[in-house]
């Protein structure tokens, strides 16, 4: 029975760690950037850059650990999920 409860304990930790990395990769994305000013890019200039690259019916955004969360249709109707850096515009992830 001890050798089940450490085998849960270590993959809840494994687990738990995991979590964090991914949350912190994301963070480490949308770190301000040596040199550039750290003023938030306004929604109207996210919602022009999106549409530039065709995420064209926007429909939330938010922020999440630092980025710039969109979320919305794109031309095709699918779902998209996208990241941007606060400060460049940049994105740096989509799901």
């Amino acid at each position: 029975m001890y050798k089940h409860l450490m085998i849960a304990a270590c993959i809840a930790v494994l687990g738990a760690a995991a979590t964090s990395a991914g949350a912190s990769e994301l963070s480490r994305l949308c770190a301000a950037k040596a040199g550039i000013t750290p003023v938030r890019i306004d929604d109207a200039k996210i919602k022009e850059i999106l549409s530039e690259r065709g995420y064209t019916q926007i429909k939330g955004l938010g922020e999440e650990e630092g980025c710039v969360e969109a979320k919305g249709l794109d031309k095709d109707g699918k779902r998209f999920e996208v990241y941007l850096h606060p400060h460049t515009g940049d994105i740096v992830r989509v799901r």
